[in-house]
């Protein structure tokens, strides 16, 4: 499967709760992502070009292309790589 890169902001409580989840949906199912929380290191979001504050609030990921998704668009690309999840 894809490598994604899911940047998420865990001192959000609602986004950490929710990244757990999916985090151990993923690894249960040996789904690859690289977990970057820009919570912990601001300048993650120089990765993806994107505004701290834009990051802070909506999900964004990046693909193995280098596309990025943002919010309900990065949910559905990470979702993709979860067996039992693509239906969603």
């Amino acid at each position: 499967m894809a490598k994604l890169a899911v940047y998420y902001n865990s001192a959000c409580p609602v986004c950490r709760a929710g990244i757990e989840n999916q985090r151990g949906r993923m690894e249960r199912q040996q789904s690859d992502a690289d977990w970057k929380d820009i919570a912990a290191d601001n300048n993650l979001v120089c990765e993806i070009g994107a505004d701290l504050d834009v990051v802070r609030h909506s999900l964004h990921v990046r693909d193995e292309n280098g596309t990025v998704f943002v919010g309900a668009d990065a949910i559905a690309r990470l979702r993709l790589e979860t067996p039992g999840q693509v239906w969603l």
